[in-house]
């Protein structure tokens, strides 16, 4: 896949995608969302101007998808990827750009964060799916603009019911939380 190509979606995403996640979680809570330029892989060819390390682009670095590379494809191009998919927004200037993590971008980083702590690796992560039901803000809670937890998880393998998030693990039988879910009364 060369980088001219159109969006990737989320179930592809591979190490470099996840890893710059986790990245942008972490400047989000300690930088207010900048990010440092010598810490993003940068195809200047691409990119001119956010260039900020002084090496010249290899083709080896470029981004690694779940089943094969995007040849020239940066972390720069990841953040447009990863804004595609509704994990975050971009402001600022285009050498000066601020990334601020969505609530979904939120949940995603907090599911990526469960898996490593597991032992898995950002190449093996595998994303939760989000229902549209699930993006769209309800009710303000906590005051973080977070749908109000109006609902409970069912667990598809054992039926159990549970008040959960995606990607939260059923305490029964340890699977993750699935789409189905039963309103709770009003």
């Amino acid at each position: 896949m060369d980088a001219k190509s159109l969006f990737v979606s989320v179930q592809s995403f591979g190490r470099d995608h996840w890893n710059l996640l986790a990245y942008i979680e972490v400047r989000n809570v300690d930088n207010k969302g900048v990010l440092d330029p010598r810490h993003m892989r940068c195809n200047p060819e691409r990119h001119p101007g956010l260039e900020a390390n002084g090496l010249v682009w290899r083709d080896a670095w470029s981004t690694r998808l779940k089943e094969q590379t995007w040849v020239g494809h940066d972390d720069w191009d990841c953040v447009d990827d990863l804004r595609e998919a509704g994990f975050l927004t971009v402001d600022g200037t285009g050498l000066h750009p601020v990334v601020k993590l969505t609530p979904q971008g939120v949940d995603m980083a907090h599911a990526l964060r469960r898996h490593k702590m597991k032992g898995g690796s950002f190449h093996d992560f595998e994303p939760p799916s989000f229902c549209e039901e699930d993006t769209k803000p309800v009710a303000q809670w906590l005051g973080l603009g977070w749908p109000a937890p109006t609902f409970v998880y069912i667990c598809a393998p054992c039926q159990n019911a549970f008040n959960a998030g995606m990607g939260d693990l059923c305490s029964k039988c340890g699977k993750p939380a699935t789409h189905q879910r039963r309103h709770l009364p009003a």
